[in-house]
């Protein structure tokens, strides 16, 4: 159960330079996509293969399992869409942890936090930080596999983004 926010990247750099953090170096790219997606990542070294399943836009099932650097390099070849560049901060906050994603490369200005609960309830009941500006969560164009294929949704949010 997760949340989607669009987050302000200025203020993210200001919250991050404010408090400990972990930061990962990401590349990935789908070989499926739909409701069922079939995606590689290369995270600061290690591959990983993921198998997703949307449940209901708020839910879904997760497979993950390691790769081979060779794995993800031939099956790289099969990519849809873009090659998704991005470095994730890791953050706790309230009791949780904040995924904050600041994209490079075709997506450079998109900047994504999200949080995953263990409940609807406490989904609900989350107050997100000030520098989430809009949910996006049920907004499939915002998934990662929108993003690969059709690049940054909004023209207006980009422009606001060159200030």
């Amino acid at each position: 159960i997760e949340k989607k926010f669009i987050a302000d990247e200025i203020l993210v750099r200001e919250f991050l330079g404010q408090i400990d953090h972990i930061k990962h170096r990401i590349g990935q790219y789908y070989v499926k996509i739909g409701n069922i997606e079939d995606r590689y990542r290369s995270l600061d070294g290690r591959f990983l293969h993921t198998i997703k399943k949307d449940i209901d836009g708020l839910s879904r099932e997760e497979y993950e399992v390691p790769c081979t650097a060779q794995e993800f390099k031939q099956n790289k070849s099969r990519l849809i869409g873009n090659y998704i560049e991005k470095i994730r901060y890791i953050v706790p906050y309230d009791e949780l942890n904040l995924e904050i994603d600041i994209f490079t490369g075709d997506l450079k200005g998109l900047c994504i936090c999200e949080i995953e609960f263990e409940s609807v309830e406490q989904s609900i009941s989350f107050n997100p930080p000030t520098f989430c500006l809009i949910e996006v969560t049920k907004d499939k164009k915002y998934k990662n596999q929108s993003l690969a294929i059709n690049g940054i949704p909004d023209y207006n949010y980009k422009m606001q983004k060159e200030y």
